[in-house]
C-alpha cells in the first residue's frame, strides 16, 4: 500500500496547472477534432477526442460532452444606416446539435468516485439527415455582421461543488457544397427581352457553381427582333455588363417583423462596344468573371484524410470567399450573375440568373472529392467486418461499437504506475442523454 505522502504528491504533479479547471478537451495528435466530411453521410462525420480530469480527490458523478452552435446577427453602423431594422440589439440563437453524450457515470449504487486523473475518449456523431445537417462555419466581415461558430462543450459533475464546464471551438465546413459535385456541372441557358421587345438576350453559363478565384464564364448574345427590321437597324450596343451579386437576409420574421435583404456586388466586369450598330445576326461576347478571393484562409486541419488512418493532407485551401452560399435559423446568403446590355434607341435588357458559390476554389474541391472518396472506401471496409462479425446499422455504425476504454487512477492506486501514465481501471461505457 503506498504511502499518504506519496499519494499527495503523485495528486500534485497530475493536477499541477490545472487548479482552476480540472477538465479539458483535447484532439488527438496531429489531427483535428473533425473526421469525415459533413454534408456526406456516407464518410461517417463526427468529432473525436478525448476529455482530461486533473485534479486532487476530484468526487466524479458524472462526465458529458455536447456540441453547441450560435448564430448571430450583428449590427453594425454602415448596416444599420441603410438598414433601419438593424439598429436593435445583436439577435444570437444557441442550440445544442444532435444529443448531449454521456461519458462516464459513477459505478451503480454510488454517488460518485473519487479520482486523481481520468482521461475518457470520445466519438460525437454529427446529424446526417438534411433537415438536421449543421450549417457551416462562417464570420462574415466589413459590415455584414452575420456569423455561425461551435464550441465543444465538456461538463464535470461532482458531488459537493457545482458543475465545472469548458468549451474549445470547432470549425465545422459542409461538403454537399463543393463545386466539383456533379449536380453544379449542368448549363443554364436563360433568355430574356427588353421592355420594348426590339432585341432579345440570351445567356448561359456552362457551370452554375464557382469558388474564389475560379472563372466563371458567360456567354452572351443579341439578337434583333426580325418582325421589326426598321427598328433593329438603327440599335446600337452601348457595353454589356456582367456582374455577381450578393443577397443577404436577415430573418427578422422570427421575432414577428419583416425579413431585410441586403444587396451587394462583390464583382463586375464590363465591355465597353461603345455604339456598336447591332448586326442582322446577332451580336456575340464571352466575358470570363472571376471570382474575388476575399480574405486569406484561416490555417485548418484538412479533412483529406482517411476516415481510419487520420492521414493529414498537407495542402491547405489557397483563398477564401467573400461569403458563400448557405442559410441558417437567422440568416440566409444566396448569390446572381447579372447580366445588363446597355443600348441605344432600344431599351436596355437585363437578366439575372442563381448561382452557388463555394467556400474553396475548383482545385481545393477537387482535392476533397479524392479524400471524400478515400473516406467512403474506409467506411465500407468497416461496415463489412462489422456486418461479418454480426449486427450493424444502416449507416454502417455496428450496434456494439467501442467507445474506447476510460483511464482512471485512484487515490489506492500505485503512484509509480500513476506518474508513469499506467493504465488505471476500465470504466463504463457511454450512452446517449435522450
Amino acid at each position: 500500500m503506498p504511502s499518504s505522502a506519496a499519494v499527495k504528491a503523485a495528486a500534485a504533479l497530475l493536477g499541477k496547472g490545472n487548479h482552476h479547471c480540472p477538465i479539458t478537451i483535447r484532439a488527438p495528435p496531429h489531427v483535428d477534432y473533425l473526421v469525415g466530411f459533413p454534408g456526406v453521410p456516407a464518410t461517417r462525420p463526427r468529432l473525436i477526442g478525448t476529455v482530461e480530469l486533473r485534479g486532487s480527490s476530484l468526487l466524479v458523478s458524472y462526465v458529458s460532452i455536447s456540441l453547441h452552435c450560435t448564430t448571430a446577427i450583428y449590427p453594425h453602423s454602415s448596416t444599420s444606416a441603410a438598414l433601419p431594422a438593424l439598429h436593435s440589439t445583436k439577435r444570437e440563437v444557441s442550440k445544442v446539435i444532435g444529443k448531449e453524450l454521456l461519458l462516464y457515470t459513477a459505478p451503480e449504487g454510488r454517488p460518485h468516485e473519487t479520482v486523481l486523473s481520468m482521461d475518457i475518449p470520445f466519438e460525437l456523431a454529427l446529424p446526417n439527415t438534411y433537415e438536421d445537417l449543421p450549417t457551416p462555419s462562417i464570420a462574415l466581415g466589413r459590415g455584414q455582421s452575420v456569423s455561425t461558430s461551435y464550441t465543444l462543450v465538456a461538463t464535470l459533475h461532482q458531488a459537493t461543488v457545482a458543475a465545472t464546464r469548458v468549451s474549445v471551438p470547432v470549425r465545422i465546413d459542409r461538403y454537399d457544397n463543393l463545386s466539383t459535385w456533379g449536380m453544379f456541372a449542368v448549363p443554364q441557358a436563360e433568355t430574356t427581352h427588353g421592355a420594348d421587345h426590339i432585341v432579345s438576350m440570351g445567356v448561359s453559363i456552362p457551370r452554375t457553381s464557382a469558388g474564389p478565384g475560379d472563372i466563371m464564364g458567360v456567354f452572351i448574345e443579341l439578337r434583333p427582333n426580325p418582325d421589326w427590321p426598321v427598328k433593329t437597324q438603327k440599335v446600337r450596343v452601348d457595353s454589356l455588363t456582367v456582374s455577381i451579386e450578393q443577397l443577404l437576409t436577415y430573418k427578422f420574421s422570427v421575432t414577428g417583423q419583416s425579413d431585410v435583404v441586403r444587396k451587394k456586388k462583390i464583382v463586375r466586369e464590363e465591355i465597353e462596344l461603345y455604339q456598336q450598330k447591332l448586326p442582322n445576326e446577332g451580336l456575340s461576347r464571352t466575358i470570363n468573371l472571376p471570382i474575388p478571393t476575399g480574405e486569406e484562409s484561416p490555417s485548418r486541419s484538412s479533412s483529406l484524410k482517411s476516415a481510419l488512418s487520420f492521414e493529414k493532407d498537407d495542402k491547405e485551401n489557397d483563398a477564401v470567399a467573400i461569403g458563400f452560399t448557405t442559410e441558417c435559423e437567422l440568416y440566409k446568403i444566396e448569390y446572381n450573375l447579372s447580366v445588363k446590355a446597355k443600348l441605344t434607341r432600344a431599351k436596355d435588357v437585363a437578366l439575372k440568373i442563381p448561382i452557388h458559390i463555394s467556400p474553396w476554389n475548383r482545385a481545393y474541391c477537387k482535392r476533397q472529392m479524392e479524400g471524400i472518396e478515400m473516406a467512403v472506401r474506409e467506411e465500407r471496409k468497416r461496415y463489412a467486418r462489422s456486418h461479418r462479425g454480426g449486427g450493424g446499422s444502416a449507416f454502417g455504425m455496428p450496434k456494439s461499437a467501442s467507445m474506447g476504454q476510460v483511464k482512471i487512477v485512484r487515490p489506492e492506486d500505485d503512484p509509480q504506475s500513476m506518474l508513469l501514465g499506467g493504465k488505471g481501471s476500465p470504466g463504463k461505457r457511454r450512452v446517449l442523454v435522450e
